[in-house]
């Protein structure tokens, strides 16, 4: 798994010189692109990124299981490093695509929500949403 990061500054030279910045902000500081391992398995897809307002950052993906069988799994990275992927839940009736991904994210009052697509009926696109809340940080 990759990360890129850019970032452009508007103004150019002139609108630069005109302030000087006496306390460093995070709009000041430099951008830091580091190379971790991920925590996802062998056959993981559909990723999805969420920052917390703690600063922490879950990282939810899909991770096939044989023939059929899917399980969205998520990890959480923090200042020491990514934790262990945890399982949210599994089948094999789900909806998975490219486009209709799962995710993971961190609600206001700390506690995460999660939802997945499972197949509800024999079209193409018949499935429901599910969605699973956790409040103490994706143990249960």
């Amino acid at each position: 798994m990759a990360a890129v990061g850019s970032g452009c500054q508007r103004g150019g030279e002139s609108a630069r010189s005109q302030t000087t910045p006496t306390t460093p902000s995070p709009a000041n500081l430099p951008l830091v692109v580091t190379e971790t391992e991920s925590p996802t398995g062998t056959d993981s897809r559909e990723p999805e990124l969420f920052s917390t307002a703690d600063g922490r950052v879950l990282l939810s993906w899909v991770e096939k299981i044989g023939e059929k069988r899917h399980a969205l799994r998520f990890a959480v990275r923090d200042a020491a490093g990514w934790s262990e992927a945890r399982t949210i839940s599994e089948g094999d009736n789900w909806f998975v695509n490219w486009a209709d991904f799962p995710s993971v994210i961190a609600l206001a009052d700390g506690s995460l929500a999660a939802h997945w697509l499972v197949k509800s009926g024999r079209s193409t696109y018949a499935y429901d949403v599910n969605i699973s809340r956790s409040k103490d940080d994706g143990r249960t």
